[in-house]
């Protein structure tokens, strides 16, 4: 049986998804939100690779890198989805990255920790931009485990990747207004896609929206996978 504790609230292993810790979570403080432990559920079913090669319509120098995606299947570069992301400056500039994608939630990880780490252990992370610096939402992802980031853009940037000041293709990608001194620590890869492209991913990964008391309504996986 579920109980709220003074350092947070906790479930037994047998418990369910995300839908469950909302409605435990409505009989605890709201602060206790932040010490939630859970199982992690099964992965999305979608696959994804994070490449830092260049689209070959793309200028060597402009920023952008490859993200394949693909449900259900083995390896997104042999049958996937192929499109274009804007990378990041700083981090790392080389890498090759495929594994299950993840929402992280809360899915802008703004104003609360991470509630489902144990998911995110050897899988991409998948993060809403939101107002949270995008360095702290890699550097959470990769303190949780995550081998890459894909960050999905809240509808401000264009069709062309112009980002305003978070970043564009000319400006060689995103964040690169930002101290180098603030990505050192970052060693994992990440991307940022068009809102549109953030939208059907979701979508292929079955999410569901629910209310999640402190935090408020979160994308999570759906139970009716």
């Amino acid at each position: 049986r579920a109980r709220c504790r003074p350092t947070g609230w906790w479930r037994p292993a047998a418990a369910g998804s995300l839908a469950a810790i909302a409605a435990i979570a409505a009989l605890c403080p709201s602060g206790a939100l932040t010490q939630a432990r859970r199982p992690a559920s099964g992965p999305s079913g979608v696959k994804v690779l994070i490449d830092s090669k260049k689209p070959r319509t793309a200028k060597p120098d402009s920023g952008l890198h490859t993200l394949e995606f693909c449900l259900n299947c083995p390896d997104p570069h042999l049958e996937g989805t192929q499109t274009m992301a804007l990378g990041a400056v700083h981090g790392p500039t080389e890498y090759r990255v495929s594994g299950d994608l993840v929402m992280m939630v809360p899915n802008d990880i703004a104003g609360a920790r991470l509630l489902n780490v144990e998911e995110l252990v050897g899988r991409v992370a998948l993060v809403d931009r939101g107002v949270v610096p995008l360095v702290d939402k890699v550097l959470a992802a990769q303190k949780a485990g995550a081998i890459g980031v894909v960050i999905a853009d809240d509808g401000n940037c264009t069709d062309l990747y112009e980002c305003g000041r978070v970043g564009s293709p000319k400006h060689g990608g995103f964040s690169g207004r930002d101290p180098w001194q603030l990505w050192m620590k970052v060693e994992i890869p990440s991307l940022l896609v068009m809102a549109d492209v953030g939208d059907r991913l979701k979508r292929m990964m079955k999410l569901e929206r629910i209310f999640i008391p402190g935090i408020g309504e979160q994308w999570a996986p759906s139970l009716r996978r």
